[in-house]
């Protein structure tokens, strides 16, 4: 059975939903991250009553590694939402928190609780499953990997987790075939080859496990290398930018549906500043503009920025869009034409070449 450290090796490996605190290395990401804060809590400012708006704001604070007041701040969001998938968020959120300080007892309430309000919410049933192996409920844990695998067939940590655990209660022939998918679903993860080396060991197959621990040395090098690397050219204040783009963006979703238009407007413009070459801050704006602001210059703008970044079929279907109010149905035509040839089989790309030829007279 995977101990307590296990689960938690899983747990910042990505399970958890909770990133860890990037580190302030300079006083501009320091700045950047105290700016992401700033605007959750001038949201809340507007609307003390939305729990949306606490969500945020509890990003905001564990993004700055502010578990504690992230925490209460949930706790209030909880008494503000009646939306169950919002809940269901919320409450896994704080499953995850409760588990990152080491407190899994806590945890499991949580997370049951985030599957009863929505039994679909994506990992909940995995990250109950470790929090319940982490207590040494066993047969419970496998129960939710299952549950977790029915809904996310191609989740190979969950695999993985399914597979060791019932390596590690002697079964290893049942969890053979599962380990062998966590492997083909993620062959440069180094632990599920390790899994199958152990698999393979205990069922006889000497030659098969020692290929199985030779790919697992390859992949444990190629990991390690690439963990260096990454050391090597981390950007803080491009980490720090990505967490103000994404509070900025939510922020604004919330404000627009509030009808505030200009606070909208400027938290997705500091979205773009912060992320210039970030092609989702640019079709936010353009969105903005073309749905909500009604500008169609400064929406022409945006999308052809974004598809500068990230020449795609939708980004070229949004710069039709907004050639066409714009006033341009040729230059639409040309744009949507482009969509289609890189994604002919979108019935809604031909939808809107049609409007725009009928436009055109033709």
């Amino acid at each position: 059975m995977p101990g307590r450290l296990g689960a938690v090796f899983f747990f910042l490996a990505g399970w958890g939903r909770v990133a860890a605190p990037a580190p302030a290395d300079s006083p501009r990401s320091v700045a950047t991250y105290e700016r992401a804060e700033k605007i959750a809590r001038d949201l809340i400012s507007t609307s003390p009553a939305d729990g949306r708006a606490h969500l945020i704001l509890a990003s905001a604070l564990e993004s700055r590694g502010k578990r504690p007041e992230a925490e209460r701040t949930l706790r209030d969001a909880l008494g503000l939402v009646a939306d169950p998938r919002a809940k269901a968020e919320i409450l896994d959120r704080l499953g995850s928190l409760a588990f990152a300080r080491d407190a899994p007892a806590e945890a499991v309430p949580f997370y049951e609780e985030a599957i009863r309000s929505d039994p679909k919410w994506p990992g909940v049933h995995g990250r109950l499953g470790i929090a319940l192996a982490a207590l040494g409920r066993t047969e419970e844990a496998i129960a939710r990997y299952r549950q977790e695998i029915g809904s996310a067939p191609r989740d190979a940590m969950t695999h993985f987790l399914l597979g060791q655990t019932l390596l590690q209660t002697g079964r290893a022939a049942e969890a053979k075939p599962i380990i062998e998918r966590a492997v083909a679903l993620d062959p440069a993860s180094p632990n599920p080859h390790y899994a199958l080396a152990q698999c393979l060991r205990s069922l006889g197959d000497a030659e098969g496990a020692d290929r199985a621990l030779a790919e697992f040395r390859k992949r444990k090098l190629e990991e390690k290398r690439a963990r260096l690397a990454e050391i090597r050219t981390r950007d803080d204040a491009a980490r720090a930018a990505a967490v103000l783009a994404d509070i900025a963006m939510r922020a604004a979703s919330l404000h627009a549906q509030a009808n505030r238009t200009a606070q909208a407007e400027s938290c997705l413009l500091e979205a773009a500043r912060v992320r210039p070459d970030d092609a989702a801050t640019h079709r936010a704006l353009a969105l903005f503009y073309l749905q909500v602001a009604r500008n169609a210059a400064a929406a022409l703008r945006a999308a052809s920025r974004a598809v500068e970044i990230e020449p795609t079929a939708a980004h070229y279907d949004l710069l039709g869009w907004a050639l066409f109010v714009g006033g341009d149905p040729a230059g639409a035509e040309q744009a949507t034409e482009r969509a289609i040839a890189l994604d002919p089989k979108n019935p809604a790309y031909a939808e809107r070449l049609a409007r725009i030829r009928k436009a055109l007279g033709r």
